[in-house]
């Protein structure tokens, strides 16, 4: 027979992984908050918003290890709600729970860039997210796509490009929005030579991504 703490270590890893797989109808007083935050991902994954969010709550204790990263999956949903309000708090909330967090830099970030009148923060939060994180591509879009929004194409244009070059092993719809953002970028800079064979590019890779608005633009 096992010793209680080594059994009770062991059970928890094993419904931890069962907890991806088969929501549990347990008392929630007994997950740890690392079960908790399982759980809500695996509620977000099925879109119950609202359950994701109680997991998410109580993943995000005071003390709890996964703070920050459950604050940043409660902005994550907001924003799928349509609720931009608590989603910039609770990226906030994340950010200063772990300031070295290059997701919350870069979600608030990209929040504050469809924000009229906020996108000079947006461009410093995406330049924090990549000062912690210089390799992902997404934080390389997200610095872009401010950038554009902030009135500076050129700049825009010349991220966008490095985000676009390192995405080649992302989806293919991570892909296309890399590419929507920018062919706006160089059509604000008069490109539109350089525009039409991004947009086409992008069509090819996801044609559900690429906005209505940009192919009655470049037809």
């Amino acid at each position: 027979l096992l010793p209680q703490k080594i059994f009770e270590a062991a059970w928890r890893r094993a419904d931890h992984r069962w907890i991806l797989v088969l929501p549990p109808e347990v008392d929630d007083r007994l997950l740890a908050p690392d079960e908790r935050f399982a759980r809500g991902v695996f509620h977000e994954s099925r879109a119950d918003w609202a359950r994701a969010l109680a997991d998410y709550q109580a993943a995000a204790g005071a003390d709890a290890p996964r703070r920050a990263a459950a604050l940043v999956r409660m902005g994550n949903v907001w924003m799928r709600r349509s609720r931009p309000e608590e989603a910039e708090a609770a990226y906030r909330a994340a950010i200063r729970a772990a300031p070295e967090s290059a997701q919350a830099y870069n979600n608030l970030a990209m929040l504050l860039a469809e924000t009229a009148g906020r996108t000079e923060e947006a461009v410093r939060l995406a330049r924090n997210a990549l000062a912690l994180d210089p390799a992902n591509p997404r934080v390389l879009d997200t610095l872009g796509y401010a950038l554009y929004k902030n009135g500076q194409p050129r700049e825009a244009a010349d991220v966008l490009e490095r985000a676009r070059g390192r995405a080649r092993w992302q989806p293919a719809p991570v892909q296309a929005e890399i590419a929507v953002h920018l062919v706006r970028a160089h059509v604000a800079n008069g490109d539109v030579h350089l525009a039409r064979e991004v947009f086409r590019d992008a069509m090819r890779l996801a044609p559900e991504v690429v906005p209505h608005d940009l192919r009655e633009l470049l037809k």
